[in-house]
């Protein structure tokens, strides 16, 4: 039986037990995170449930620079003048409050043209990777049937991205929290149990946690507190859409939110399940590897589209944008794992994000030695950590 009450209610102080069942394969709940967050963010804690994080990165293969913004940046830069620009009140008749309202009209139309700017500009650079999402993807991923589709994406301004996200984070940590109580109820009870003694609790439970317990969203704060999010853009895998704030427009980006449309659900469900057991690395692993299949379309859809002398680099976007050093070093120690080069997805790693040939066995005695399948290959988490 489940209990809640309000703070005060009786509290249980038992002692932790141990969890020997999780020596079976468990199912697991699809769960997709796609965070890209701007490149000045430059903050060094991340979480399944809350941000992740980018930090600027070069392959060696390419020559990595900001993507053209187009059209966005002038309209922007007439929003700004927009006021400047405007009649001074009291000359020619005009009133101040008739200058208010001209103001104000025309700052509202600069930022409506600035805003389609930049949804326009977004899905061109949307329209041209697709190709090579396919291209380059669908040789080691056959059955993945959204690879190559037309993602929606929604660009919004800052307010707006603001009340879109926080919805979509609430619905994510409430999916990690379940699964966490689901897969470790005794590690679950031994936290419950050390803020009991500390007369921290907001809910009441019983004497011993189940995988059916659920949790009060205070407690579970407790457990795994909230983290800010200041995120620049993202994939929502309940609305399916990815959504950019008007400022973040750019092709490393959106490519970076669109392999992450196009992640398979047993990637997904790997992920959420090792960010039970091991977090940070569960999302540093995740976003570097995403990041990596970003990079590689951009490349090959760079080698193919730009015309390039004697000499010179092929200049691409960065899949990596905003995030630090320790995400691409997390993606680098896998693929070395499963595919035998760091900084190059192979076809264990592109069979397991976009094809969904991904297992994991949790052994829960000692979750290190727990074992995970990408491809034809088979590793010791240990490897990872």
């Amino acid at each position: 039986m489940n209990m809640s009450g309000p703070r005060g209610a009786r509290r249980f102080t038992t002692s932790s037990q141990s969890d020997s069942r999780a020596t079976q394969p468990r199912s697991m709940v699809p769960f997709a995170m796609a965070i890209s967050r701007p490149p000045d963010d430059q903050d060094d804690h991340a979480r399944m449930t809350g941000p992740s994080y980018r930090g600027i990165s070069n392959r060696g293969t390419a020559t990595r620079g900001t993507a053209n913004r187009g059209p966005v940046a002038p309209a922007l830069s007439a929003f700004r003048q927009a006021a400047p620009g405007a009649a001074a009140p009291g000359v020619g008749g005009v009133t101040g409050q008739s200058f208010i309202g001209r103001t104000l009209t025309t700052a509202r139309d600069a930022a409506r043209r600035a805003l389609a700017a930049a949804q326009a500009q977004a899905e061109a650079i949307h329209d041209a990777q697709r190709p090579f999402f396919l291209s380059t993807f669908r040789p080691l991923a056959p059955k993945n049937a959204r690879l190559g589709d037309k993602v929606p994406i929604k660009v919004v301004e800052q307010t707006r991205f603001n009340a879109l996200i926080a919805p979509r984070d609430a619905t994510l940590r409430d999916q990690w929290r379940t699964t966490l109580v689901r897969l470790r109820p005794a590690f679950v009870q031994e936290k419950l149990d050390k803020l009991a003694r500390r007369d921290a609790l907001s809910g009441s439970y019983p004497a011993t946690i189940t995988p059916s317990t659920r949790l009060d969203p205070r407690d579970a704060d407790l457990i795994d507190s909230p983290v800010e999010n200041r995120a620049g853009a993202y994939f929502d895998p309940f609305s399916r859409v990815v959504v950019v704030r008007i400022d973040q427009v750019d092709e490393g980006i959106i490519a970076h939110e669109t392999c992450h449309a196009y992640a398979s659900q047993q990637w997904d469900a790997v992920n959420l399940t090792l960010s039970v057991y091991f977090e940070p690395m569960a999302t540093h692993t995740d976003e570097g590897v995403t990041s990596e299949m970003a990079n590689l379309v951009l490349f090959n859809q760079a080698s193919a589209t730009q015309v390039t002398g004697a000499g010179t680099q092929i200049r691409t976007a960065n899949g990596y944008v905003g995030y630090l050093a320790a995400v691409q070093a997390r993606a680098n120690r896998f693929m070395k794992a499963f595919d035998g080069t760091a900084g190059t997805p192979g076809p264990n790693s592109i069979a397991a994000y976009l094809g969904g040939d991904v297992a994991l066995r949790i052994n829960d005695r000692d979750p290190q030695t727990s074992r995970l399948r990408c491809g034809k290959k088979v590793i010791s988490l240990a490897v990872l950590l």
